[in-house]
């Protein structure tokens, strides 16, 4: 056998594999593709052969939702999976704006815009993680006004279960996570981090369904200045009422409750606060709107100004 037709036989098994191969992506293009159209509504252009499938889309403009609405915009999207993991997809929106509002709910309505947004979506029947973090972001709310955002990041899951309730409290139905630096006007700067579990007595199917005894429980929320000196620590939970209002109870526990006052109670800004050497802690009460701060009778611990470190300084 000459040298040539031995090169041809080596060749010919990896030539089968990589034809092979090419097939296999682009049936896995082609099915990506249409899932994509499905849900854009536009063809998008693909690439990304042979580790990955990447959509393109020179702009997107989503709408979803009836009684839980949520509206998604940008001007240039690309979605990428792989040609082996296609329940996990990671999407890129440059000049991102996101709307979502709860229907009866005029306070629980949000606006966000961002260079660019990354978002990261492993789903089946139920969404099992999604996602989303932006370095820059501008969000409004009807009862926070313009807030800067630096370093957002947004993480759910839904966890589905029809057990009874152990408690007055529904079983979880999801989870979720919030975490940036809010920059509130010029001068007030507040590092957020927000763990929230969203009960009901059934699985997540509709706004109608978690109203009817449905919760939103926050446990170990943290807030800090910053430079990630901490403020105060709580625990909350909220829960829809009629007319549109959401009711607030919990409880802070913070070493600087003049500044805590300040933030949730409405209270005058303190010029400066040196920490408490024992921790206050506050009821929370009231709604979404107009929260109410009551302090639980706790020792002080006295003031040291020449030994206590001072409360964050939130105008940095």
């Amino acid at each position: 056998m000459k040298s040539w037709q031995r090169i041809c036989l080596a060749l010919l098994p990896l030539t089968l594999g990589l034809g092979g191969y090419w097939l296999y992506w682009r049936a896995q293009a082609n099915d990506f593709a249409q899932l994509v159209e499905s849900v854009a509504g536009e063809r998008p252009a693909l690439s990304g052969f042979p580790y990955s499938l990447r959509a393109e889309l020179p702009g997107l403009a989503l709408a979803r939702g009836d009684d839980a609405r949520i509206r998604v915009a940008g001007s240039r999207a690309e979605v990428s999976t792989g040609p082996f993991r296609s329940a996990v997809s990671v999407t890129a929106v440059e000049s991102a704006e996101v709307e979502a509002a709860l229907t009866g709910f005029p306070d629980a309505r949000m606006t966000l815009s961002a260079p660019l947004a990354l978002a990261s979506l492993r789903a089946g029947p139920v969404i099992e993680r999604l996602s989303v973090v932006a370095e820059k972001a501008r969000a409004a709310t009807p009862l926070l006004g313009q807030v800067g955002v630096t370093d957002l990041e947004f993480h759910f899951r839904e966890t589905p279960t029809a057990a009874p309730a152990a408690g007055p409290t529904g079983p979880g139905q999801a989870e979720a996570r919030l975490s940036g630096l809010f920059r509130f006007g010029d001068d007030v700067a507040l590092r957020l981090l927000l763990p929230v579990t969203i009960a009901a007595d059934a699985p997540l199917s509709s706004l109608r369904g978690w109203q009817d005894g449905g919760t939103i429980e926050i446990d170990g929320g943290l807030l800090t200045g910053a430079d990630e000196a901490p403020l105060a620590g709580f625990d909350a939970t909220a829960a829809p009422l009629p007319g549109g209002s959401i009711a607030l109870s919990g409880t802070f526990t913070t070493d600087c409750p003049l500044t805590l006052r300040w933030l949730v109670g409405g209270d005058a800004r303190p010029a400066e606060e040196f920490r408490r050497r024992n921790p206050a802690q506050f009821s929370l009460s009231g709604t979404l709107r107009e929260p109410v701060l009551t302090e639980r009778p706790t020792p002080s611990g006295g003031l040291a100004r020449s030994r206590e470190p001072p409360c964050p300084d939130l105008r940095r």
